[in-house]
């Protein structure tokens, strides 16, 4: 199911969004009496007729697979559910039935009757995806029956096609098909620029695109927001999960996560844009060793700079260490002679006897190592 589900929310977009460009762009057309929208909108109107096939097909075999491969849940969610979904059906054969007239009476019918049936094959378009997210969103904040004695009573479809996730899921889905639809056809229309067709109708096509995702995406902003809002106050432990919040603290940290490849540890430094992230990809660089471009000072800040063991707190990372105490305390003795280390650290560690004689003099009497300038320079730093 999820190689169709992907065909078909792949095509299903723009089928939506396709529509509303049509009709926007042979408006214009009537408006100015410009044939470049007639000849644009007339080019756009098979691949609105293709995408419509190819959703019909896609979502019939879903429709087959939500019954024969979720059973159990169609069983028990069918009589609930089942309002937006046979709605769903009407607003398709709608569609189907205004696109048809669209398709072929481009001849056939005056021009201003021509625009006005795109008002229903946009309605209807729009309409179908509502409905199937309202049944997406039932499953997010489940409303309209009762659970009694195990089984689902008092069914209110209204109450369950209506519910509380509903509408902020509807507004953001259906202007995402218009952000997409708008993007892919100016894509197109970029693509065919680039490889020399420079003429007026392409600049037109990609300047009405570019004009609908610019309108769409500023709406989806909002929306986004407006969801996301929604979320928090409907489903409080979902919000956390999509932010990474572990734990109810006020003034929760905004965490953004990224994905690196295990051979590759290495991304880009945000200090350009937040200089105090400079110690903390500092501390993700020493504790992990993924490498941050861009850093000013990108360096060990927690171990000591020729600590050669590697990132202690990497999950391939010993127990014990790579090394053994003795060789530990050797190799910070050997960045820094005059350490702090007692004469039981330094028994233990079998490296008393390689200091310098002054060193295990001092050491003898009780004295504690002595910090070289160098040291106290960058301690002060």
């Amino acid at each position: 199911m999820g190689f169709s589900l992907f065909f078909h929310t792949f095509f299903t977009p723009i089928g939506i969004g396709l529509p509303l460009l049509l009709f926007i762009t042979e408006g214009l057309g009537l408006k100015t009496g410009d044939q470049r929208y007639f000849r644009l909108a007339r080019a756009w109107t098979p691949v609105a007729g293709l995408l419509f096939a190819v959703g019909a097909v896609s979502g019939t075999v879903l429709s087959f697979e939500l019954g024969l491969l979720w059973p159990k849940f169609m069983e028990y969610a069918g009589g609930i559910i089942g309002m937006p979904f046979s709605l769903e059906g009407f607003a398709f054969f709608t569609e189907a039935i205004f696109l048809g007239i669209y398709i072929y009476g481009w001849d056939r019918l005056q021009p201003r009757a021509h625009w006005l049936v795109g008002i229903p094959i946009v309605i209807s378009s729009a309409l179908s995806a509502v409905f199937v997210i309202s049944a997406n969103a039932w499953m997010n904040t489940p409303d309209g029956f009762e659970i009694i004695d195990g089984q689902v009573a008092n069914v209110d479809p209204w109450d369950a096609m209506f519910n509380a996730a509903w509408l902020h899921e509807a507004i953001h889905g259906t202007l995402g098909s218009y952000v997409v639809t708008g993007f892919a056809v100016a894509a197109a229309y970029a693509f065919f620029i680039l490889r020399g067709r420079r003429d007026s109708q392409a600049r037109l096509g990609l300047q009405l695109a570019m004009g609908m995702a610019a309108v769409a995406i500023v709406l989806q902003i909002a929306a986004g927001d407006l969801a996301a809002r929604r979320v928090a106050d409907l489903q409080p432990e979902k919000f956390a999960a999509m932010e990474g919040q572990y734990q109810t603290e006020r003034r929760a940290p905004l965490r953004v996560k990224a994905e690196l490849a295990k051979d590759r540890l290495e991304i880009d430094s945000v200090v350009p844009i937040w200089a105090g992230a400079n110690w903390l990809e500092r501390e993700v660089y020493d504790m992990f060793g993924v490498s941050f471009r861009g850093h000013p000072d990108l360096r060990r800040i927690l171990m000591w700079e020729t600590y050669a063991e590697g990132h202690p707190l990497r999950k391939d990372f010993p127990l014990r260490g790579r090394f053994s105490r003795a060789e530990q305390v050797r190799q910070a003795l050997g960045a820094n002679p005059e350490a702090h280390y007692s004469m039981d650290e330094l028994s233990i560690a079998d490296a008393y006897h390689e200091l310098p004689e002054d060193m295990r003099e001092r050491l003898a009497r009780g004295e504690r190592g002595v910090i070289p300038e160098r040291g106290r320079e960058r301690g002060r730093e």
